[in-house]
């Protein structure tokens, strides 16, 4: 008698370069945590969500901007 292999529940796993494995730790002030949750917030998105993206598109612009140069 053989055994089916059981299908896994859940997503299958993300590709390696598509994982977040790292943690950053930026200390902040309540105030400036208090403005960039109120920014999240008004674009309807997680503090990590915003951030992460936020962090990206400044990321990019300076290297475009760089590459100018």
């Amino acid at each position: 008698m053989t055994k089916k292999a059981a299908k896994k529940a859940g997503r299958p796993p993300l590709p390696s370069e598509h994982k977040r494995g790292h943690r950053i730790q930026v200390p902040v002030a309540p105030p400036e945590l208090e403005a960039m949750q109120t920014a999240a917030d008004n674009a309807g998105q997680p503090l990590a969500v915003w951030m992460r993206e936020t962090l990206l598109r400044a990321a990019s612009r300076i290297s475009r901007a760089q590459k100018a140069d």
